[in-house]
């Protein structure tokens, strides 16, 4: 994996000194299977100079948690009726269901409930302001001269 150096000095390599991808290989030294043209490390390098985020390939298997989880969405549906200061948190949630003989850890129950919160939330609404160059401006503040019209 390239860090956000080596993604830096491939793009400069490439669209300021004009160099080959041959001789960025050689100068910095990577793999010619990592510097081919095909290869979506490179071109990606060349597209963004920072690494995209971690993704996981699979959900985490949680298989102690497996038999609690109706149990967490009933106490879940209790709680969203509940004033904010009364609801229960991750960690009350898991000290009633432990009472209960749950045997699994805290985290997991946490991550369950964090998932469970994600999911109740509406996703954010927002307007982007997008605008040719030079025919819009926007200031925080300023201050500005009128001219007086003559009467």
């Amino acid at each position: 994996m390239l860090s956000v150096e080596d993604r830096e000095q491939i793009r400069r390599a490439f669209h300021i000194e004009k160099k080959s991808r041959r001789q960025i290989e050689r100068d910095l030294g990577h793999d010619r299977r990592t510097m081919a043209p095909r290869t979506a490390t490179f071109n990606k390098a060349l597209a963004n100079a920072e690494p995209g985020p971690y993704k996981t390939s699979a959900p985490r298997a949680s298989p102690v948690l497996g038999q609690w989880r109706e149990r967490i969405q009933a106490l879940w549906n209790e709680n969203k009726d509940l004033p904010r200061k009364q609801r229960l948190t991750a960690k009350r949630i898991f000290e009633l269901i432990q009472a209960e003989g749950y045997s699994g850890s805290e985290q997991s129950v946490r991550r369950h409930v964090r998932l469970r919160y994600k999911a109740d939330q509406a996703p954010p609404i927002f307007l982007k302001l997008e605008y040719d160059p030079g025919k819009d401006a926007q200031f925080d503040w300023g201050e500005a001269m009128a001219p007086q019209r003559a009467t």
